[in-house]
């Protein structure tokens, strides 16, 4: 199984920001990434 990774900097819980969220589905694992409307990373997972 692939192991979890972040970004080096994850968003506060409620910052008020809008956020897109990416998820990229394969066989043996997924990946989700999420980026603000301006396009700054806030996090990607994988499992």
């Amino acid at each position: 199984m692939p192991s979890i990774s972040r970004l080096s900097s994850p968003a506060p819980a409620c910052d008020g920001q809008q956020v897109i969220v990416g998820v990229d589905t394969h066989k043996d694992f997924h990946v989700a990434a999420v980026v603000t409307a301006l396009g700054v990373g806030r996090g990607i997972r994988l499992w």
